[in-house]
C-alpha cells in the first residue's frame, strides 16, 4: 500500500487517511468512531483497508479530523464522512456518515 503514496498521508485524532500518488485509491485506518474511516460501518482497523466508494475518483488531498474525514478531488469536489457536525457545514447536511457524501456546491 504505502510504496505508491506522495504526500497524501493524514493523521486525525485516532485516525489515519492514505491517497495513492495517483489520487485514484483511498485507504483509511485506526479507530472508525462515526463512520469516519469511510467503510460502511463504524468497526475500527487496524490496517489499512481501502474505502472503494473513492476509487477511481481523482483525488487531490485527504484530509483526516478529530471525528471527521475530508476528501479534495481533483475536480474541486469535496467528499466528508464521519461527524460532519464538526466541519461547520449546513446543518440539514449535517449528518453523521459512514460513507463518502458529495458535500453540495
Amino acid at each position: 500500500v504505502f510504496n505508491n503514496l506522495d504526500n497524501q498521508v493524514s493523521c486525525g485524532l485516532n485516525h489515519t487517511l492514505c491517497a495513492s500518488r495517483d489520487g485514484n485509491r483511498v485507504w483509511s485506518f485506526g479507530d472508525g468512531d462515526y463512520g469516519k474511516l469511510g467503510l460502511g460501518n463504524t468497526a475500527g482497523r487496524s490496517s489499512p483497508a481501502e474505502i472503494e466508494a473513492l476509487r477511481g475518483i481523482g483525488v487531490k488531498r485527504v484530509l483526516a479530523g478529530t471525528q471527521f474525514s475530508v476528501v479534495l478531488t481533483k475536480a474541486g469536489k469535496v467528499y466528508t464522512f464521519g461527524q460532519e457536525r464538526m466541519l461547520g457545514i449546513n446543518e440539514s447536511f449535517a449528518t453523521n456518515s459512514p460513507v463518502p457524501q458529495l458535500v453540495p456546491d
